[in-house]
């Protein structure tokens, strides 16, 4: 049976990639359960699905530079006019049904019998919504061109003005019977054909429409791309950089096949790595290996180069501003995502960490004392300094560093301090690092061995 992705309210934190703080994870559903639970909340379901995962955040746009969902449900309102409410404010007044019934009939002719026989719909406080489930899901790459031109058929069927945000894959749409204004929504729905799934792609060829990526991360619109012989490459430092975009070799595809994915991660990877917020410099460092490689263009790089500067300049934005001041004591202590927990674990295991160093962990995780009530309070600090250390090399943000160590039970503020002066401690290492890696990548270095001792060459 299909599901279909759903929230308790619009409010709850977005996800936007790794270091997101307080975005939990959610059920999908029955498409039954949709149309006839009765939600003790406004509770709402979104249209798209991750696949492989039985639970998925609410994904902001910044979220698609990390994840790739697909688009499962194309979710349209149609309101009335002036969004005025139905006859004595019922959603299945007689007026009502009639409406939803005839925008349902509109479909029921010989070229649109795919679009009649998978549809559903329900009545809403001031107007109608339908829904069509979209075989296999929708790339969302190409979500935002589907939804745009199949409303636009809806719109030119139905004689229903259609609502325009509905053309974002990442809307959030309200269940038929969510907790409003004190009571439970009572809609008339038409929900017979709700696990009957629409070809999308035969649906697309039979109404000429043509799917283009336009894919929205949030920001502002890329622009004309730069002359690639203005950007200078050799001037940027990122040694860290795939080999193959050191060398301008093609983009290696992934197991799906693709080139797009493997790209936009490497840029990411790159954009994290060395904090670049500008577009040009990862224009400058992809470009070689981006033409190499069959189907990529020079105007999808800057586009996919725009989308991931502009989320990189939103993450230190946000960072620096998360970072001026500690949290208050009003401030509810953040959920740790299991993601976070797990990405820990593999740290200590590369640290190769043992005895309480490994196990302090796995206690906070669990709500416990950061040691057994034998270990004096010296001792405690010295754990807790520590694990800020590991967590600052880890995560590299300041409130995630503070976010784990409350669970130690110290002091808030001396927590803050802790993680703050571990923080900039790895990001000057770390600093330093870059730049002797930046120096060997111009200078090769090999070991010589003179039969006496080992010294560093960089004459090769």
């Amino acid at each position: 049976m299909p599901s279909i992705l759903m929230f308790p309210h619009e409010k709850i934190p977005g996800w936007e990639g790794p270091d997101t703080l307080g975005a939990k994870r959610y059920h999908y559903y029955p498409i039954t359960k949709f149309f006839t639970v009765e939600a003790d909340t406004d509770a709402m379901a979104a249209a798209y699905f991750v696949a492989g995962e039985d639970e998925t955040y609410r994904l902001n746009k910044a979220a698609l530079l990390h994840a790739q969902p697909m688009l499962r449900w194309a979710i349209f309102d149609l309101d009335r006019p002036g969004h005025a409410a139905w006859p004595n404010g019922a959603e299945a007044s007689p007026e009502a049904k009639a409406a939803l019934d005839a925008a349902i009939a509109a479909f029921n002719t010989e070229d649109l019998d795919d679009l009649y026989n998978t549809v559903s719909g329900y009545t809403t406080r001031a107007g109608l919504r339908l829904m069509w489930q979209l075989a296999d899901g929708v790339p969302v790459t190409h979500a935002n061109s589907l939804l745009r031109q199949l409303g636009g058929l809806v719109w030119q069927v139905t004689g229903l003005e259609v609502d325009e945000a509905c053309y974002q894959w990442n809307r959030l749409f309200r269940i038929p019977r969510a907790y409003r204004d004190g009571r439970s929504l009572q809609p008339y729905s038409v929900s017979e054909c709700c696990e009957e799934a629409l070809d999308w792609r035969t649906m697309c060829e039979a109404n000429g429409f043509t799917l283009t990526d336009d894919l929205d991360y949030g920001g502002t619109p890329a622009g004309e791309q730069p002359d690639i012989d203005e950007v200078e490459v050799d001037g940027i430092d990122a040694p860290n950089r795939p080999e193959w975009m050191k060398l301008g070799e093609p983009v290696p595809s992934d197991e799906g096949g693709s080139t797009y994915r493997p790209l936009r991660r490497a840029l990411v990877a790159v954009a994290s790595r060395y904090e670049m917020a500008e577009p040009e410099p990862l224009y400058a460092l992809a470009y070689a290996s981006a033409m190499a490689t069959p189907k990529r263009t020079s105007d999808e790089l800057w586009k996919m180069c725009v989308g991931v500067a502009q989320w990189q300049e939103q993450v230190l934005g946000r960072r620096a501003a998360e970072e001026a001041a500690p949290p208050t004591s009003d401030d509810p202590e953040p959920d740790i995502p299991d993601e976070h927990w797990e990405r820990i674990a593999e740290a200590v295991r590369r640290a190769r960490l043992k005895g309480l160093e490994a196990k302090v962990f796995g206690r906070w995780k669990n709500n416990e004392r950061t040691a057994p009530a034998r270990y004096d309070a010296a001792r405690v600090r010295e754990l807790v300094e520590a694990s800020a250390e590991l967590l600052a090399s880890t995560f590299n943000h300041v409130r995630i560093v503070h976010a784990i160590l409350l669970r130690s039970g110290q002091d808030p503020n001396h927590l803050w301090a802790l993680a703050k002066a571990a923080v900039e401690k790895y990001r000057r290492r770390r600093e330093r690092m870059d730049r002797t890696d930046a120096f060997l990548e111009q200078h090769p270095a090999v070991l010589i061995y003179n039969g006496d001792r080992y010294w560093l060459d960089t004459t090769a």
